[in-house]
């Protein structure tokens, strides 16, 4: 972990592993004699060579070393001296980030610390080492696991030692930064599911005995809803006790006989659960101690008393500052109070000493780092009820444990400092009532959640009005009723501290009988309210939720970080891992990680603007602009002139409009040129900025020592120092020029006729705004609490189309989390990453789902390409007037090499597919490799020996058939395929048009391009009444498959080009949204002329041709004839 003075000195974003001892060179910024004296400037290449951990890497574990005919000795106290010294072992202080990372280029892990572990004799200190070795190659996204792999066998005795620092006696061992690191390593671990050796390890700590920690009533209510589970628990209790039974048989036989008469007449304690069992209950409990700690600190009151212990007391270098002396005194809080529980003794400490702390202490504040470990476990939380494998078992625990209930209700979480522990909570309170069926892994329908709360409700009603008559009118109450938190409240405050705990705690069992905070009269009210109010759905929750990034967003570290962020502290994000609970929760996570992404963009493009523009004020306290932006400009007016009503079951304004005026005169032709080309749909941001004057930078010297104004600007942040109220963002309703006329627009309101240059300077933007962000701000206003900003806003900014796109991509999101997701069944486990990407093989589908009969068109060159094209096959044509072995029919086989390629008929090709796909299971192109694949091969050899035909090989029928005449000019016969495609491009081409799941991967110029665009043939002549949609990464990308697709015997009238890379688009014809309009009256046009044509040589009087009468003439003139 690094210091928490010097957490910044570290590369902000490491990409890459550094792969020398010169690329953990720092650079910093700023730094002068007083920040090379800390210790806070940049290393250089001299102190990194003389670096001590580099002299010591080069002597015990380097490469060299490694190779010697002799290897240096391994030496236990040298890890001992490096984890003490350099890691911050036993210390109050965490270690300098740039000491790991010396460590980490060193390879200090995989060539010291890992090769030399042993589960029986390495101590603590070297367990503790790889922990914060793992951390760092997280940190660095460096593969963390590679190291571990050589030694597979002895990772399960080194998770076994990582949890046996769980025991009281080691935690109490352990400082606050060491706690820290120990659950950052738990987090990375159980980021790691795909690993199967830690997959294999971690998941035990989240399996069924987790339930062990839950109370005695949630148990019994968890049981009964799973039959099925409380066979497993009855079976689990069975064989641990047997397990308990025989060791303690063991042990009592190993015991002298003396001994044993002993221990048979002294009371032998409980044996606790195992670490597995016990592991993350009390994780929980050691949170709730330091949460209590921290809320003692803002209180200024004393912390817990088995919040000190001897670590806190072990440095009296701690005396010298008080926030490590603060931090100190909570490390291992729960350690002490879980020994203090188990009949641990706990080493006793100086009274003086804490005596002095006490005296010393300074209230309303906590530590930083007893702060980030608090974050951290909630992180911690979240990633376990994020993922399906751990979610099952600990959701229940903590629900049954109410930590959100308890943790809203600390100091901390209403504190300016607790800003990112509310965020974490809020996102933790997210997962925890997510609607997901936790041991199948079913999404549940919002019809659903509603109707099983309201179930709960009326249970609880009926359990109300036969055994307490005092709530009464709460059980004949409505659902809404009974749901309304302050109703609920009300009516529950008439019961007494004894009444209400057995309700919650007996009959409700919502809180376990034994937890103190049953005791908090105040805490068993909220415990009821939570569990029985309505709690607002995710999709009402994803539509008031403003799309437009604002101030309060774009500023905020702790969702979008600066360059400087270290990784030390967690950010409030969700997190994309490789699955995901269902397709809802992949998108909202792509929903807000995208969000806050376009969020970060467009906070630089503000800042950048705002630091040309160099905003201040006169002497007579007027806003100026010394500078100039391309790219942001001032606003001449600014203008609210629609605000329509709400829609039915909305809370704000359909619509909102407004008009902002600009002047583009004394702008370069460019940049003025940037503005005119705005059109419908482009995103703008309006900023108010409102820049402090020289009394006031005075003041703000003054305030902070910093002597002069200049400097006071100097030590001020951007924001800050130009004063920027507010951000707000807007889409472009239409573009008017001086005159009122309307440019650039597209919607048909001018015709391509009528257009006309813009006239003078004055440009009129009609901008709609975000109606959920205006209605939170009218409320603020209204409430008070902030400005009405609308009457404010003196700077317009526009950003580079390209990278403007993302309220169209946001709207697409949200779009689809409002509509019900369609989804093939085979597609959502791999989707959501639990299932076999091989199980989705078409191959794998029932027979029913395939298309049993192909038409491939043009795919195949001649008969002896379709045979070199499914070599695995007897490819037999079926030749005559029937495909079905008729009279008039015939059979070639070529299974057995001997045929007259002469009698093969030409292409086009029907071909007919065996009804048993599954005896092919390895076809060209396939990924599966090893024991899978050999599995499959013996599969496919014995389902091929037991074909009824002799053959090897199962039969592929083929027949050709006379291809549909265009026309007889030479224009109407359409470009067909000349590539000469290969046995595995042509098994792509096969797959693509059965379901299931089609990837074609390879090199460039592998000819990926050429398959996909026979797919799309091929799967539009087969399925012609299915829409398919083409997705690319790049519109270069898209606009290649486009243009083969327009040469190929696809109709024109059938393909749509979308986006802003259509006009990049190398065809004759236009197929945008209205180009294809505008094409198919060209070619009615065109046809009608032909029409008119023929009329004419025929000797048909002439008239105006319609498609009506066209089609009369076709009748009467050309099939009378």
């Amino acid at each position: 972990m690094a210091r928490d003075d010097v957490a910044d000195d570290g590369p902000p974003a490491k990409k890459a592993r550094p792969t020398s001892v010169e690329d953990v060179v720092v650079e910093r910024a700023g730094q002068g004699a007083a920040a090379m004296k800390s210790g806070r400037g940049a290393l250089t290449l001299e102190e990194i060579a003389g670096d001590k951990l580099t002299q010591l890497a080069i002597k015990h574990w380097s490469e060299a070393a490694r190779q010697q005919e002799q290897p240096p000795a391994f030496s236990p106290q040298l890890v001992e001296q490096i984890y003490r010294q350099e890691l911050g072992g036993g210390q109050t202080r965490p270690p300098l980030l740039r000491r790991i990372m010396l460590l980490e280029v060193s390879q200090y892990l995989e060539g010291y610390l890992w090769p030399n572990f042993d589960p029986v004799t390495s101590s603590d200190g070297h367990v503790m080492s790889m922990l914060i070795m793992v951390n760092e190659k997280f940190r660095e996204t460096v593969p963390p696991w590679t190291a571990f792999h050589t030694h597979k066998d002895v990772f399960p005795a080194f998770f076994q030692r990582v949890l046996a620092l769980r025991t009281p006696a080691a935690r109490a061992q352990l400082a606050q930064h060491e706690s820290t690191a120990y659950l950052l390593f738990m987090i990375n671990a159980f980021q790691s599911l795909e690993d199967e050796m830690v997959r294999a390890q971690v998941l035990k700590l989240v399996s069924l005995p987790l339930w062990h920690g839950l109370s005695h009533g949630r148990l019994q209510l968890e049981l009964a809803a799973q039959p099925a589970l409380a066979k497993r628990w009855k079976a689990l209790l069975k064989k641990e006790a047997k397990a308990a039974a025989a060791a303690a048989a063991k042990k009592q036989q190993q015991q002298p006989a003396g001994d044993q008469d002993a221990a048979a007449a002294t009371a032998q304690p409980k044996e606790l659960p195992r670490a597995e069992a016990a592991f993350l209950p009390g994780m929980l409990q050691e949170f709730l101690h330091c949460l209590r700690t921290a809320d003692a600190k803002l209180t200024g009151q004393s912390p817990p008393a088995a919040a000190v212990t001897a670590a806190a007391a072990a440095d009296p270098a701690a005396d010298a500052d008080d926030e490590d002396d603060e931090d100190a005194a909570a490390d291992g809080s729960a350690a002490a109070a879980d020994a203090a529980a188990n009949g641990h003794q706990q080493p006793a400490t100086a009274a003086g000493g804490q005596q002095q702390r006490q005296q010393r202490r300074k209230p309303g504040r906590v530590g930083k780092r007893l702060l980030v470990h608090l974050e951290r476990f909630v992180e911690f939380l979240i990633d376990l009820l994020s993922q399906l494998p751990t979610r099952r078992f600990v959701h229940a625990v903590v629900e049954d444990q109410q930590l959100l209930v308890k943790a809203r209700r600390s100091v901390l979480y209403s504190s300016p400092e607790g800003h990112l522990f509310r965020q974490l909570l809020d996102l933790l309170n997210f997962y925890c009532d997510f609607p997901l069926n936790d041991h199948t892994g079913e999404q549940l329908k919002e019809e659903d959640v509603v109707g099983q709360h309201y179930d709960k409700v009326c249970q609880v009603q009926r359990l109300f009005f036969k055994h307490w008559p005092q709530l009464r009118d709460l059980a004949l109450a409505n659902c809404a009723a009974a749901c309304d938190p302050a109703g609920l409240k009300r009516a529950l405050q008439g019961l007494s501290q004894d009444e209400l705990r057995d309700l919650v705690c007996k009959q409700l069992r919502l809180v376990g009988q034994d937890d103190p905070w049953a005791q908090d009269h105040d805490f068993l009210l909220d415990v009821v309210v939570t569990a029985y109010q309505r709690r607002a759905s995710q999709r009402a929750a994803i539509n008031a939720m403003p799309l437009y990034p604002t101030e309060g967003l774009l500023w905020d570290a702790t969702q979008i970080p600066t360059a400087a962020y270290s990784g030390e502290r967690p950010l409030a994000l969700p997190k994309l891992n490789l699955q995901f609970l269902s397709p809802s929760d992949y998108l909202l996570r792509n929903f807000h990680l995208f969000r806050l992404e376009a969020a970060y963009e467009v906070r630089e493009d503000i800042e950048v603007a705002l630091q040309r523009l160099q905003p201040g004020k006169d002497f007579d306290n007027n806003i100026k602009f010394k500078g100039w932006s391309k790219m942001c400009t001032p606003v001449t007016s600014f203008r609210i002139t629609q605000v329509a009503p709400a829609r039915v079951g909305e809370a704000h304004p359909a619509l909102v409009h407004a008009e902002v005026v600009i002047d583009t005169r004394g702008m370069r032709g460019d940049v003025a040129s940037g503005w005119d080309e705005l059109k419908q749909h482009d995103v703008l941001f309006m900023l108010a900025v409102n820049p402090p004057n020289e009394d006031e930078l005075l003041e703000m010297a003054a305030s902070s020592n910093s002597g002069t104004a200049a400097a006071a600007a100097a030590n001020m942040s951007l924001v800050q120092r130009v004063g920027l109220l507010a951000v707000r963002g807007a889409e472009i309703v239409e573009v008017r020029d001086e005159e009122g006329g309307l440019m650039n627009d597209f919607t048909g309101r001018v015709r391509l006729d009528e257009r006309k240059p813009p006239k003078g300077f004055v440009r009129t933007y009609v901008l709609a705004l975000d109606p959920a962000q205006y209605q939170l701000d009218v409320n603020a206003t209204s409430a008070g609490t902030a400005p009405d900003v609308y009457t404010t806003f003196n700077l317009l900014l526009r950003r580079d189309a390209k990278e403007n796109n993302f309220k169209a991509v946001l709207e697409s999101i949200r779009d689809s989390l409002n509509e019900q997701l369609v989804i093939p069944e085979w597609l959502v486990d791999i989707f959501l990453g639990y299932g076999d990407a091989g199980a989705a093989h078409y191959t794998q589908m029932p027979d029913e789902g395939r298309i049993k009969t192909v038409d491939f068109k043009d795919t195949f060159l001649d008969a002896q390409h379709l045979i070199n094209s499914f070599p695995h096959y007897d490819v037999t044509f079926v030749t005559g007037s029937s495909s079905s072995g008729g009279n008039g029919s015939s059979k070639i086989s070529t299974g057995s090499g001997q045929y007259d390629p002469a009698a093969l008929p030409a292409p086009p090709y029907k071909v007919t597919f065996p009804t048993d796909q599954q005896q092919l299971q390895i076809a060209p192109g396939s990924t599966k490799r090893g024991a899978d694949a050999e599995s499959t091969l013996g599969s496919t050899t014995t389902a091929a020996e037991g074909t009824a035909s002799g053959s090897t090989k199962p039969v592929l029928l083929v027949e050709h058939y006379k291809p549909v005449n265009m026309g007889p000019y030479p224009e109407d016969k359409p470009k067909g395929n000349e590539v000469r495609f290969t046995p595995v491009q042509a098994e792509a081409v096969s797959s693509g048009v059965q379901p299931g799941l089609t990837m074609v991967v390879g090199p460039p110029g592998t000819g990926k391009t050429d398959t996909a665009v026979q797919i799309l043939q091929v799967l539009y002549h087969n399925c012609p009444g299915q829409r398919t949609l083409l997705i690319t990464h790049s519109n270069q990308a898209l606009n290649d498959l486009f243009a083969k697709m327009v040469a190929r015997d696809i109709p024109a009238r059938y393909l749509l080009r979308l986006g802003m890379g259509e006009r990049d688009l190398d065809v004759d014809d236009d197929f945008s949204r209205a180009g294809r309009v505008n094409n198919m009256l060209a070619r009615r046009l065109q046809l009608l002329a032909e029409v008119e044509r023929l009329a004419s040589l025929l000797g048909v009087a002439s008239a105006e041709y319609t498609c009506e009468t066209a089609g009369y003439f076709w009748l009467l003139h050309v099939l009378s004839r």
